[in-house]
């Protein structure tokens, strides 16, 4: 009997823990993302662009939304400005095809482009814009947790806008 006694006492004791373990999930289940990394950085679902009537000289601008799934590529993005970008952007394609995502427009002067679409994997890290202006300067800007971006190009430069 006592060999039984002490299987059903022990059986208990697991069962607590594992009450106790699903309770401590229950309370910060909220905050599990956080303690894994998987949090979602951004939440872009749609992008509108209003484009200047006298936007980079009169020329067409392209734009690339460029969304990383990896901090290391991330950190290495933010330090890139956007002509360096437009001209690396195939071997990041290939370096890194699952850990990027990249949307790309190509926009004429005193063009509206009304809403598109954007969709996402569930965790990301963050998020680029780059402008490919004639002139100089960075032309990339880091969007946070918008849902709908509006993305405005001027003459020299971008912004962008919820």
């Amino acid at each position: 009997m006592t060999a039984r006694v002490g299987t059903v006492a022990a059986g208990r004791r697991r069962a607590w823990r594992l009450l106790g373990l699903g309770a401590t999930l229950a309370v910060f289940g909220c905050g599990l993302g956080e303690f894994t990394g998987l949090v979602n950085e951004v939440n872009v679902s749609s992008v509108t662009f209003v484009v200047s009537p006298n936007a980079n000289d009169n020329s067409p601008v392209a734009v690339d939304l460029v969304i990383a799934y990896d901090k290391m590529l991330l950190a290495e993005l933010v330090k890139l400005p956007a002509r360096q970008w437009f001209e690396r952007r195939e071997q990041f394609r290939r370096d890194y095809p699952e850990s990027i995502q990249i949307e790309s427009w190509e926009l004429t002067p005193g063009q509206t482009l009304a809403a598109r679409p954007i969709d996402t994997r569930r965790y990301t890290t963050g998020a680029l814009v780059f402008a490919n202006y004639l002139g100089p300067g960075e032309h990339r800007l880091r969007i946070g947790k918008e849902s709908t971006l509006v993305i405005s190009l001027g003459p020299k430069t971008f912004t962008t806008g919820s």
